[in-house]
């Protein structure tokens, strides 16, 4: 990245000595290295009881393009069409990271007139990176984070389902809150694990709008 980074200066140094442009140079540089950082998510900013949970700056009825500014990425990369024309974003150049550790893939969902009801991170076993804490340390802690701040879940879920010809165990818990208008919010956190295995293959932390109907 340093090299990309490296060759898109000179570039622009190349182009800046002509026109003068030092100051729009400065701001691409800072443009780039701005989305190329990893974010932790800001605990404070994901619920208010005017707007429930909420990935911080994507209320509930933003459009996607309302939704973009609030993740600095173009969302425009459909991975999947649900049954009711519902898409799919992946949003895999979005970099996120949750009690220090950096997000492995985000994903938006919008239902079927572009309004986001969905937005989360994923933390994949495969992508652990030398002194990162482990699957199941992660998890925990912040499991513990969140429950110190937004006290116990509304939900918890434990459950085996079959994928294809694996069975997974997924530990899942929400924190609920409906809006006077009607909207249910919802912050999510879950963990996937291969049967009889202590460490997720991946943990999944997001905010859904779960009845997007209303």
């Amino acid at each position: 990245m340093k090299k990309k980074l490296a060759v898109l200066a000179a570039v622009l140094m190349a182009v800046c000595s002509l026109s003068g442009c030092r100051s729009t140079l400065r701001a691409a540089l800072d443009a780039q290295a701005d989305q190329e950082a990893y974010k932790e998510i800001d605990l404070d900013q994901v619920y208010s009881e005017e707007d429930g949970y909420h990935y911080p700056g994507i209320l509930w009825g933003y459009s996607v393009k309302e939704s973009q500014p609030a993740v600095n990425y173009a969302i425009d990369d459909v991975s999947a069409y649900g049954s009711s024309a519902e898409s799919l974003f992946d949003m895999e150049k979005v970099h996120l990271a949750i009690n220090g550790r950096k997000n492995s893939t985000a994903t938006l969902a919008a239902t079927s007139d572009s309004i986001t009801y969905l937005v989360s991170a994923s933390f994949n076993k495969e992508d652990l990176a030398e002194g990162d804490m482990s699957q199941s340390e992660l998890f925990a802690s912040y499991y513990e984070i969140l429950v110190n701040k937004f006290g116990e879940p509304t939900e918890t879920v434990d459950e085996d389902k079959k994928i294809d010809s694996t069975t997974m165990h997924y530990t899942s818990y929400a924190w609920r809150a409906v809006l006077a208008d009607g909207k249910e919010t919802e912050m999510q956190f879950g963990a996937a694990y291969k049967v009889n295995d202590d460490e997720p293959e991946y943990i999944t932390f997001g905010f859904v709008w779960s009845n997007k109907e209303h």
